[in-house]
């Protein structure tokens, strides 16, 4: 005759602090990598993009992880 409802409790602080964790880890990784490019560059280094990819897409590529 009755039904029990139950509602499932969200965590919030919780799930932000996952997302940001995230968050923070991609964008490390981002830098780090953008870092190691600019040092080859500095020291002169010949830097090839990746096969398949043209400059302008490597461009784009670097335009996009400057952004993010």
């Amino acid at each position: 005759m009755w039904q029990i409802l139950y509602a499932k409790k969200t965590d919030y602080r919780a799930d932000l602090f996952a997302r940001a964790t995230k968050a923070a880890t991609d964008i490390q990784a981002t830098n780090r990598k953008l870092l190691l490019r600019m040092k080859l560059q500095q020291a002169d280094l010949v830097i090839k993009s990746p096969k398949g990819t043209t400059s302008s897409a490597m461009m784009e590529m670097m335009a996009e992880a400057r952004m993010t």
